[in-house]
């Protein structure tokens, strides 16, 4: 957004006082878009409503498992393709939803668009038929007429242009929010072709991301076939197969939670072992490990200057498929102790491990690597919920270590490596240093490093590729809507 001096007539000065909304490029664009439509996101809507979030603090009275709660739907469950991403989705109970969400309850076909928070705003998806869900209190579902009326809606709504209507009508500082009267005053241009055009891209993108996602699947594969580990069958799930005795003695300042003893998981752990190369404990492969530190609040007034702000790694930013994914506009600082920073010795080639959070289907124990990219340009630090080990190089590659034990997680040996208290996950990591690591010659390290590199670089380039077919198909809708005026 440009920085430049400008000045508004007094009599503008109607309902906001804020520089950003009379940006001339926004006033400029909202003009433009009022001589093409005199309608309204109000005319289109039949009924609205926001969402709650339930206190965590009552998690057991309002928050339900999978197979007996209703899905939840927040801002991570809206995708701009329309389309509501069910992976991840927390659930509440039938109460809470019938009773306290009563006004917010989903049925399917319903329009839903982001209302508050940091990044993209009115990020709109429809809701998928039948759907009985729920929603928190950073969406507004919009009940419109039928459902093309709301695929047509997410459709306009997801347009970068209409993204800037949108964001010019949000107050708020560091939490920008729409007011409802705000959401409702977005101008709306109707046109068939939009939807027309935008499903074809969104099509194509997720064709293009499936043969990403298919890339990233074989990195497993490399793993297996060079280091000769045979994974056991998980078997057909039957009654008979997970019935099993263990003896007291092995239980015994273990794990005391049955899928860690199941012959399943023996055989899992087992299967690490079975490698014609050396194995040794991640333990002996490593020269030191070190814990985290949250520190203090990056305000924190530090008289005595005992303390450096820093960039913290949290979970939040382990990335499940390459490496750590730093947000712009969510990342987190923090003041560390600077005794405590120099005891970390954070250098490139670093391992961190996840070993507190995880979710329902998401395992501690994700690994992230430290690279040049985040040091050069950062102080970093990492938090309390996680650990950082140092390969030894002598022995083993720093990136050879970062995808085997990535591979190791994605098997899901760390699954049954944890224990679960409050609702927060716990890596064992006493139990997790002894995990085997197989150590073949580092000419064979290198090779493994550089196919899997290979699959990642070809997964990023399909992305790229995907994410230029669906800027294109946006320039082809602004052109169609706009013309040459």
């Amino acid at each position: 957004m440009s920085t430049s001096q400008f000045i508004v007539k007094r009599s503008s000065l109607t309902t906001r006082w804020d520089p950003f909304y009379f940006e001339p490029e926004l006033v400029a664009l909202e003009a433009r878009v009022r001589t093409k439509t005199k309608r309204t996101l109000r005319d289109f809507t039949l009924y609205l409503a926001g969402g709650a979030t339930p206190l965590k603090s009552e998690g057991d009275k309002h928050y339900a498992s999978a197979e007996t709660g209703v899905p939840f739907l927040r801002v991570q469950n809206l995708t701009t393709t329309g389309a509501v991403d069910l992976h991840d989705v927390k659930y509440i109970t039938q109460l809470t939803h019938t009773k306290l969400l009563e006004r917010s309850r989903l049925t399917g076909d319903e329009l839903l668009i982001k209302i508050t928070g940091v990044g993209r705003m009115a990020v709109a998806a429809v809701v998928p038929s039948g759907l009985d869900a729920n929603i928190n209190q950073h969406i507004a579902v919009v009940r419109t007429k039928n459902k093309q009326t709301s695929e047509a809606l997410a459709a306009y709504l997801n347009l970068d242009f209409v993204e800037k209507l949108a964001s010019r009508r949000a107050t708020g500082g560091t939490r920008p929010a729409l007011d409802y009267t705000a959401l409702l005053s977005i101008p709306v241009i109707e046109d068939e072709r939009i939807v027309e055009l935008m499903q074809l891209a969104y099509l194509e993108k997720n064709r293009l991301e499936i043969e990403a996602v298919a890339l990233l699947a074989q990195v497993n594969e490399v793993f297996l076939n060079h280091l000769g580990i045979s994974l056991p069958d998980k078997g057909s799930g039957a009654l008979s197969t997970r019935i099993f005795t263990v003896k007291l003695i092995e239980l015994s300042g273990n794990i005391f939670d049955p899928k860690t003893h199941s012959p399943y998981a023996l055989k899992l752990f087992a299967s690490l072992s079975n490698t014609p190369y050396p194995r040794h404990p991640l333990r002996d492969v490593i020269t030191h490990r070190t814990a985290g530190d949250w520190g203090e609040d990056e305000d924190w007034m530090d008289a005595a200057d005992t303390h450096t702000k820093c960039l913290v790694i949290r979970g939040t930013e382990f990335d499940n498929e390459f490496n750590l994914h730093i947000t712009n506009g969510r990342e987190k600082y923090r003041k560390i102790p600077t005794t405590k920073l120099t005891r970390m010795k954070i250098e490139v080639g670093d391992l961190l491990i996840e070993k507190s959070g995880g979710s329902p289907d998401q395992p501690v124990g994700r690994v992230a690597i430290l690279d040049t990219a985040l040091l050069d340009g950062n102080i970093v630090c990492y938090s309390n919920f996680v650990e950082k080990i140092k390969p030894d190089r002598s022995q083993v590659l720093p990136e050879y270590l970062f995808h085997y034990l990535r591979f190791v997680h994605a098997i899901g040996v760390t699954d049954l490596l944890q224990s679960q208290t409050n609702g927060i996950r716990n890596l064992m990591i006493h139990r997790y240093l002894d995990l085997p690591v197989s150590l073949p010659p580092m000419e064979i390290q290198a090779k493994i490093v550089a196919e899997v590199q290979s699959l990642q670089s070809q997964a990023t380039a399909l992305r790229q590729q995907a994410l230029q077919k669906l800027d294109a198909a946006k320039v082809q809708v602004e052109q169609l809507i706009f013309g040459a005026d």
